[in-house]
C-alpha cells in the first residue's frame, strides 16, 4: 500500500494531485492513482462489493 504523501502525482498519467484531481488507491496494487485513471471496478478478497482498481490492473487481468 503506497503512502499518500509518497506520490505527489498519479503514477499512470503523472498528473498532479491538486484538490480537485484527488488521490485514489488501486485496491489491487496498492498505487496511488487519479480518478480518470481507475475507472475500472472488480471484486476484491474480503469485500462483498467490488472495489476500484486502476486502468493498469483492469488491462492485465482481461
Amino acid at each position: 500500500w503506497q503512502p499518500d504523501a509518497s506520490q505527489p502525482s498519479c503514477r499512470l498519467c503523472s498528473k498532479p494531485f491538486t484538490l480537485l484531481r484527488r488521490r485514489h488507491h488501486c485496491r489491487s496494487c496498492g498505487q496511488v492513482v487519479c480518478d480518470s485513471c481507475s475507472t475500472g471496478r472488480r471484486p476484491v478478497p474480503g469485500s462483498p462489493t467490488p472495489k476500484r482498481v486502476c486502468d493498469n490492473c483492469v488491462r492485465a487481468r482481461n
